[in-house]
C-alpha cells in the first residue's frame, strides 16, 4: 500500500483532492492510505472523500499520538483511526507488543527530542522523553505493518510524532520520498531510506526545461552576493524581507512599552542587544590579515531547516565547534546570525511557556558569548553583507543547510559543505572547493537543477501562473486557475506513482 502523509493542500480542497486520488488510484497499482496531521483543524482531509474510497481503514491522523504521553493506546486508537474497524485496531494493539524493538541512533534519538522540544514536551531530562518515543515508533511499526505499506510519499516530517514515523520507516526499510521546497522555486525529492536526493527529471511526465527562476538567476549576468539566493534574483522579496524585518524589531519594542507578551518581548529585545553588543562591522575587526578567513551563517531557529535537515549538526554552536576544528587554529572564522532570528517565524511569538521555552532553548542569553569565547571568532554585523565580505577578504565559506553554498558557489567562492539533507548537500561536496571559470559553474548549476529539481511548470508543460515553491502551499491553491489546478494534481499524481 501507498501512504500519503500530509501532503498540503490536498486535503483543504475537496475538487483538487478528489482529482489527485482519482488520477493516483488509476496509476497506482497499490491501494493508497492518507496520513494528516490534524494540527490546523480537527480534520483537514475532506473525510467524506476518503470515507468513499476502499483504503478508508488505513485513514490515521497523527497528531493525536501526543495524548500517550499521558494515555493508554487503547484509548487513543479511535481518534488516531476514525474509520477503522474494531479489528483493524484491536490487531494494531497487538502488534505494537511486537514492535517495541525498533532502534535509533544517539544522533536519531537527539534529531527526534530537539523536534518534540519545539512542541508541549521538555527535553531537560532525556530519560523521561526515550519511553514516549519509543511508544510512538511501536506504533507506527504495526500501523506499517498492518497495512501492509510498502511506500510513503510526503514532506520532510520535522513535528517529532510524524518524524518518528519517517524514522521508522528507514528503520523498517520502507522507502519514504521526502518533497522538499527549495529557496531556488525548485522541489526536490529526498529519498529518506538511502539519505540522497533522487533525479526528478526520470519521473516526471513532462520532460522540458523551464526557464523560470533558479534557471534565470543561474543564466544571469548580474548576481549580488548576499546572504541567500531569493533576495540575490528577486527584489521584490528582498524589499519585502527587509521591510517585515525592520517592522517585526518595531514590535518588540512596542510590546515592551505598552505591556502586551511581555516576557517574549522582553526576551528578543535582549537577545537582539547582546548580538548588537557583541558583533562587529568590518572596520571593527580586530584583525589585518585578509587571507585565511572562513565565513559561516547561521540559520533561523527553531526551523524544519535545520531539524532535521541538519541531522545531528543542529545545533549551531555545535557547528561553530566542527568548523573551528577543521581550519587552522590561527585563521580567523566569522560568523553572522541570520536577520529573521529576531523575528522568529516573522511574527512575534504568543505568549506562553512553550513558545518563550522553544525561543529560549534556540538561543539562550550566553549564546552569542559562546560563539566569541571561540579564539579568533568574531560575530558579524547585520548589516555586513557577502559583497561586503568577498571584496575585502579571501573568503571560504562554511554550510550545512540553505541556499547560501550554493549561491557563494555561483560567484566563485569555495564551499565547504557540511554533511546534511539539505538539497545541494551532495552537489556541493563534490563541487564545491572546485575552482571553476564562470560558464563551468553555470554548466554545472544547470546539470545540476535540470536533474534534481522540478517546478509546476514542468507538470503542466508550459510557464505556471504563480511562483514554483507554491506548489505545496493552499496559497497557490487559492489563487491559481482552476484548470491549472486540476492539471497540476493529475500530473502530480502520475509522478507520485512512478517514484
Amino acid at each position: 500500500m501507498l501512504a500519503l502523509i500530509d501532503l498540503h493542500p490536498y486535503f483543504f480542497f475537496r475538487k483538487e483532492f478528489t482529482v489527485f486520488l482519482s488520477s493516483l488510484a488509476h496509476e497506482c497499482t497499490n491501494d493508497i492510505a492518507i496520513i494528516e496531521s490534524g494540527l490546523t483543524t480537527p480534520l483537514r482531509a475532506d473525510i467524506q472523500v476518503v470515507n468513499e474510497r476502499t483504503f478508508a481503514n488505513s485513514f490515521l491522523v497523527w497528531s493525536h499520538l501526543r495524548q500517550l504521553a499521558n494515555t493508554n493506546l487503547q484509548n487513543v486508537l479511535p481518534i488516531l483511526l476514525p474509520l477503522s474497524t474494531e479489528d483493524d485496531r484491536e490487531n494494531i494493539s497487538q502488534l505494537v507488543n511486537r514492535y517495541d524493538l525498533v532502534q535509533f541512533s544517539s544522533s536519531t534519538l537527539s534529531i527526534i527530542i530537539q523536534n518534540l522540544s519545539r512542541w508541549d514536551y521538555n527535553n531537560s531530562s532525556i530519560g523521561s522523553i526515550v519511553p514516549y518515543i519509543k511508544r510512538i515508533a511501536a506504533f507506527w511499526a504495526a500501523y506499517y505493518a498492518h497495512f501492509r505499506i510498502t511506500k510513503i510519499v510526503g514532506h520532510i516530517c520535522h513535528s517529532g510524532e510524524d518524524l518518528v514515523g519517517m524514522f521508522v520507516a528507514k528503520a523498517l526499510k520502507i522507502p519514504f520520498f521526502a518533497f522538499n521546497i527549495g529557496c531556488t522555486d525548485g522541489i526536490f525529492i529526498l529519498d529518506v531510506l538511502h539519505d540522497r536526493y533522487i533525479q526528478a527529471n526520470k519521473y516526471l511526465p513532462f520532460s522540458s526545461l523551464s526557464t523560470r527562476s533558479h534557471f534565470e538567476f543561474l543564466l544571469s549576468s548580474t548576481k549580488e552576493l548576499t546572504t541567500g539566493i531569493a533576495k540575490a534574483y528577486t527584489p521584490i522579496r528582498s524589499q519585502f524581507n527587509v521591510l517585515h524585518h525592520k517592522t517585526a524589531i518595531k514590535q518588540i519594542f512596542k510590546s515592551i512599552n505598552t505591556g502586551q507578551d511581555g516576557t517574549s518581548a522582553l526576551y528578543m529585545a535582549e537577545l537582539l542587544n547582546q548580538y548588537r553588543t557583541k558583533s562587529l562591522s568590518l572596520t571593527n575587526l580586530p584583525f589585518t590579515n585578509h587571507d585565511n578567513v572562513y565565513l559561516f551563517f547561521m540559520q533561523m531557529q527553531p526551523e524544519a531547516t535545520t531539524v532535521p535537515c541538519s541531522n545531528s549538526l543542529h545545533n549551531q554552536l555545535d557547528v561553530i565547534t566542527y568548523i573551528r576544528s577543521q581550519i587552522p587554529a590561527d585563521s580567523v572564522l566569522l560568523v553572522k546570525e541570520h536577520v529573521a532570528q529576531f523575528s522568529i517565524f516573522h511574527e512575534i511569538p504568543q505568549i506562553n511557556g512553550i513558545d518563550l521555552r522553544i525561543l529560549t532553548d534556540a538561543r539562550p542569553l550566553t549564546f552569542y558569548s559562546d560563539i566569541t569565547s571561540f579564539p579568533n571568532t568574531y560575530l558579524l554585523d547585520l548589516e555586513v553583507t557577502g559583497a561586503d565580505l568577498c571584496s575585502k577578504f579571501n573568503i571560504e565559506l562554511f554550510t550545512s543547510v540553505g541556499t547560501v553554498g550554493i549561491e557563494f558557489f555561483l560567484s566563485g567562492i569555495p564551499v565547504h559543505q557540511i554533511q546534511s539533507w539539505s538539497p545541494y548537500s551532495e552537489f556541493l561536496l563534490s563541487h564545491g572547493m572546485n575552482k571553476y571559470k564562470r560558464i563551468d559553474r553555470i554548466k554545472h548549476g544547470l546539470s545540476f537543477f535540470s536533474n534534481y529539481t522540478f517546478e509546476i511548470s514542468q507538470l503542466t508543460g508550459e510557464d505556471c501562473s504563480y511562483l514554483n515553491r507554491e506548489l505545496f502551499s493552499t496559497q497557490y491553491f487559492r489563487e491559481a486557475p482552476i484548470e491549472e489546478r486540476l492539471l497540476v494534481s493529475s500530473q502530480l499524481a502520475s509522478l507520485i506513482a512512478n517514484l
